[in-house]
């Protein structure tokens, strides 16, 4: 019988065994698919928002899902692999990187080009790009090399993460793109961004559910609730992403009036803030919903100093693009996608702020050194935000601190409280002779300097035509209705004096000046209500109407908010006696391109017409183009134009967008160099806190054995491993040795507490006594004990070494 019941207990045991091993194979086979989940879809997604961010091309299948069979290998056989090995892989992966160095290096260097491109035309910052040193037929292969090695980086870290329930790569990776498209706009697609914040929401639970300190939730493993949370979490996003873009397609979001009016209102504040001391005028820099009675108070705006006092047209805020309830600068894109215009029009020392000044300049040469004066202004109260800059002017803007300028039309300070002291010079009044100008420059147009001027001009203009005759189709319809047809010819518009004529004599004729218009209805297109219903207002509602007439008659136009400085204003005034401009001269007006010649101001403003000169249109310029010299502008077609501007000695013509671009400097370089040891030394050390975190854990897991009598000396012993950590040397013979360095080291009460767990030990080691829980309980407080007091005596250089060096604790 005895026989029968050793072979029953021997039995149970063996299925008991089965059962734990089943069990424990369950669990781990339940651990492997979660980390592959969550890792998984981790790591799909921000790849994939990465590359619609950015608009990568060219990448294959392959290149993509690399990381993913990586983190496959590694859910499956990461236990199974020696520590040894494990950095021995990583290395395998740095030779890699390191063997396709010129790929991975150009690879990283258009994957740069790219996200610069793209922030560019989404923000207008241009940076420069840098100059790939391998031939397009390689971009693609060096892309994927760098994008194969990125994917697998960022997939090992994924994995780590995941498996490590840490939350780092959300801080270190995701949080950043979520910032990066707030800061910029650029966003990736619906989807993708849904996806990522998916895949943010299930680490974060990987993490919560595996940092917890029970073995099971509602009665189910920690790894199998993590399964099925990620599934129903899965399906719930899955049904609501395809049920919102059914029901809502992405393409037609848009921003809740009520907060889009609350951003505009503190947007507004904090400009006031930081540009208005006090307002001089109530013009709203284009914004038509902040129109109100115009008010022009008397009060210093602006002190200035001419050297030869002259009567000028100071251009501040410069209006690009029409919309229903504002006046806007262009796209950001188009900003960008011209910059490289600009710079090398800028090199060739052609500028839209001085035009009128150089060409005045090419037709009286040395005599016109009597025409130039220096100009100071001193910004007493006007708008800080924009430097005022006449169109006489003859500046060079590289020699200004803290601006920004759009293209050709406005100079803006970067500085945080805007610019209130600068210094520029500039010609004498031009914009009163600007025919006489112009008809002089056409005589002169086969001299050398005048066709090189002409050649950048052409340039210029075909950017100015491009972009400044633009109206949206329901204003053009508009525009049709009160001014009726207009024929069109391919390379020309009507002359300018009868357009400034068609202009003026319907404003003349059907608006009514008045101080206190009518506003318009809120959802309501201010030029079509102006035009159409109230037909009345000042000068905002004048040059705004007068500005898209231009535009329609085909004739390139801006609005523009500034000050005059009148013939009044300088009369018998002495040189180099400071001016007070006054609000009162607060004005807005139109300005239109005259091929060849520049912008010049257009006033339409009844009560306006005899505040500044008149023009003398005795040899006034006609239409586009202006006879000029074919072969100056045979460059041809437009998309070559630009082109041009170039010679081969100058710039490769390796670059379709002709943007200057730049080598990698030997700082970039030697930067580089680092961050891939820096990288190497990161992965390495992953591996490391892996491998410590894990003897940590399986150390802290037999401190919660349910045998006291083993858990008991594993505590004693980590115990005394944190007193010599602590300081004291290690002694040899009895443990009760240490009693009288505990007691100079620290107090007699720690003694006596040693003591007694010294007794536990040595019971739970050495008898047959059961061991209480109370002992228990009495070993983890005296360990606890012992870890406070070590980890308050350090500093905290020393907790952080003790915690991610050491693995004390």
């Amino acid at each position: 019988m005895d026989n029968n019941i050793r072979d029953l207990s021997i039995e149970n045991k063996i299925q008991v065994s089965f059962k734990k091993t089943e069990n424990s194979r369950k669990e781990k086979t339940l651990q492997t698919l979660g980390d592959i989940f969550v890792s998984g879809l981790l790591h799909l997604a921000f790849i994939f928002t990465l590359i619609s961010m950015f608009k990568i091309q060219g990448l294959s299948a392959m290149t993509i899902f690399l990381g993913s069979i990586l983190i496959f290998a590694l859910s499956c056989f990461f236990d199974n692999i020696k520590g040894i090995w494990k950095i021995l892989i990583i290395i395998a992966l740095f030779i890699m990187i390191i063997s396709g160095n010129v790929y991975i290096k150009n690879g990283l260097l258009l994957t740069i080009n790219q996200a610069i491109s793209v922030i560019g035309k989404n923000t207008g910052l241009f940076i420069k790009e840098y100059k790939i040193t391998i031939g397009p037929e390689m971009y693609k292969i060096s892309i994927n090399y760098f994008w194969s090695m990125f994917s697998l980086i960022i997939a090992f870290v994924c994995f780590m993460t995941v498996r490590n329930r840490s939350n780092l790569f959300l801080w270190i990776f995701v949080t950043p793109i979520f910032l990066l498209e707030t800061w910029s706009g650029i966003t990736p697609g619906f989807f993708h961004n849904l996806i990522l914040f998916l895949a943010s929401i299930l680490l974060v639970n990987n993490s919560f559910i595996k940092g917890s300190n029970e073995n099971k939730l509602f009665g189910r493993s920690k790894d199998s609730i993590i399964l099925y949370t990620a599934f129903i979490i899965l399906s719930l996003f899955i049904v609501f992403s395809f049920g919102l873009n059914k029901f809502k397609p992405a393409s037609s979001y848009s921003k809740n009036s009520i907060a889009k009016d609350i951003k505009n209102t503190v947007a507004d504040k904090i400009e006031d803030f930081r540009y208005e001391k006090k307002k001089t005028n109530t013009f709203t820099q284009g914004n038509f919903r902040k129109l109100e009675k115009l008010e022009l108070l008397d009060i210093p705006a602006l002190k200035i100093t001419m050297d030869k006092p002259t009567s000028l047209y100071l251009r501040g805020y410069v209006g690009s693009k029409y919309t229903s309830e504002s006046w806007t600068d262009l796209d950001d894109n188009i900003y960008y996608d011209s910059y490289g215009l600009f710079y090398w029009l800028n090199k060739s020392e052609f500028s839209g702020f001085s035009q009128l000044s150089t060409v005045n300049n090419l037709v009286k040469g040395s005599k016109n050194k009597d025409e130039k004066t220096n100009i100071t202004i001193n910004n007493i109260n006007a708008n800080s935000k924009y430097l005022y800059i006449p169109y006489e002017s003859d500046i060079e803007l590289d020699s200004f601190k803290n601006i920004k300028t759009f293209a050709d039309s406005k100079v803006m300070s970067t500085s945080f409280w805007g610019n209130r002291f600068y210094k520029y010079k500039a010609n004498t009044n031009l914009v009163k002779k600007y025919p006489e100008i112009a008809s002089n420059l056409y005589d002169l147009k086969n001299k050398p300097e005048v066709k090189e001027y002409l050649k950048h001009e052409s340039h210029y203009n075909e950017f100015i035509y491009e972009n400044y005759t633009k109206i949206p189709r329901d204003i053009e319809s508009l525009m049709e209705n009160q001014l009726g047809e207009v024929s069109e010819t391919e390379d020309t518009h009507m002359p300018y004096e009868k357009a400034i004529e068609i202009v003026k004599s319907y404003l003349d004729e059907n608006i009514v000046y008045t101080v206190e218009p009518k506003s318009a209805p809120k959802g309501k297109d201010f030029l079509r209500y102006f035009l159409e219903e109230s037909r009345e207002g000042y000068a905002t509602h004048y040059a705004t109407a007068a500005t898209a007439m231009f535009r329609y008659l085909g004739i390139p136009s801006r609005y523009v908010e500034g000050y005059l400085i009148t013939p009044k204003d300088v009369k018998n005034v002495s040189d180099s006696k400071p001016i007070v401009i006054k609000g009162t001269n607060a004005h807005a007006w139109t300005e239109i391109y005259i091929d060849e010649i520049g912008w010049i101001p257009i006033e339409v403003t009844p009560p306006y017409y005899d505040v500044m000169e008149q023009t003398d249109t005795s040899e006034y310029p006609g239409g586009a183009n202006l006879e000029k010299d074919k072969e100056t502008n045979s460059s041809g077609n437009s998309s070559q134009g630009k082109q041009q501007i170039v010679d081969d000695e100058q710039e490769p013509n390796n670059n379709p967008n002709n943007k200057p671009s730049r080598k990698l400097t030997t700082l970039e370089k030697v930067i580089f160099t680092i961050g891939l040891i820096i990288l190497l030394t990161i992965l390495i050390y992953i591996v490391y806190v892996i491998r410590k975190r894990k003897e940590l854990k399986e150390m802290k897991k037999g401190f919660e054995d349910p045998n006291y009598k083993l858990a008991i000396p594993r505590i004693f012993s980590y115990s005394m491993s944190l007193i010599h950590y602590g300081g004291l040397s290690k002694r040899g013979g009895s443990t009760y040795g240490y009693l009288k360095d505990i007691e100079k080291n620290y107090s007699k009460k720690h003694a006596k507490i040693f003591e007694k767990a010294i007794k536990i030990n040595q019971e739970a080691v050495f008898s047959n006594h059961e061991i209480s829980e109370e002992q228990y309980n009495y070993m983890i407080r005296f360990m606890d004990q012992i870890l406070y007091d070590i980890v308050e005596s350090k500093n905290i250089l020393q907790r952080m070494k003790m915690k991610f060096w050491d693995f004390i604790y």
